[in-house]
């Protein structure tokens, strides 16, 4: 057990709890539990972590429940999000289940949104799944960058704002007065890159009103079937289909 101390390199070999402590750094090849008075900033978990203070730093190589604050971290298997929890940051290479709210961060895989009160309010996303169960409001996504697709199934809603994605976002889905913007770009180029993430498409999809710096991989002289001057960079806002 670790109690009102901080750790700054350790090899661990055995389960470890910690109470008001703060781990920096070390290795730790067992299961991990951190109360909500401790903080993790560095580190290597080669086994599962709770945390339910602050992550702020480290390398998880199995699954993660994290019922306070991820601020950054590398993410290598299923990550739960608790109620009262949020994500500002990090990079999630498998798939997020969440009751609380994420702000920012890059998912590389799904995440699940496993409540009424789930929310995502930024982040750089591949697919995300909308509750299984209805909604009367809808699920509050806004800010975010969608490179693969909203997915939901009969009972599901959703209130998107001011979120670009590479694909279609349909009108159920859409925050009131959201609308969308498609921008189709000629076989002359492809976008390259769309505020910042990399990705190859000849379409984009803008929810609201929405600003964002696209990068051409070529010289681009048709968009949406209009002549253009020579682009390699454009800044695009919304324009109403």
């Amino acid at each position: 057990m670790l109690t009102d101390v901080t750790v700054t390199d350790i090899q661990a070999g055995a389960p470890v709890t910690a109470q008001n402590a703060i781990i920096k750094g070390g290795t730790f090849q067992k299961a991990v539990h951190a109360d909500e008075n401790s903080s993790i900033t560095g580190g290597t978990f080669q086994e599962s972590v709770e945390a339910n203070g602050t992550i702020a730093n480290g390398i998880f190589q199995k699954s993660v429940e994290a019922n306070g604050k991820i601020t950054d971290g590398q993410f290598g298997a299923e990550v739960t999000l608790g109620y009262n929890g949020t994500i500002t940051g990090g990079t999630f290479q498998q798939n997020v289940k969440a009751e609380g709210t994420i702000t920012g961060g890059q998912f590389n895989a799904a995440v699940q949104l496993d409540s009424s009160s789930a929310q995502i309010l930024g982040g750089v996303f591949n697919d995300i799944k909308l509750p299984n169960y209805y909604t009367s409001e809808g699920t509050v996504i806004q800010n975010a960058v969608i490179t693969g697709s909203l997915m939901a199934n009969t009972y599901s809603k959703a209130a998107v704002s001011n979120t670009v994605s590479f694909s279609p976002i349909e009108s159920q889905h859409r925050a009131y007065g959201q609308q969308l913007s498609k921008l189709i770009v000629a076989d002359d180029g492809t976008v390259e890159s769309v505020k910042g993430v990399t990705k190859e498409a000849t379409e984009l999809y803008l929810v609201g009103n929405v600003n964002v710096d696209i990068t051409f991989s070529k010289p681009v002289t048709n968009i949406n079937g209009a002549e253009a001057v020579s682009y390699t960079h454009l800044r695009a806002h919304e324009t109403p289909e």
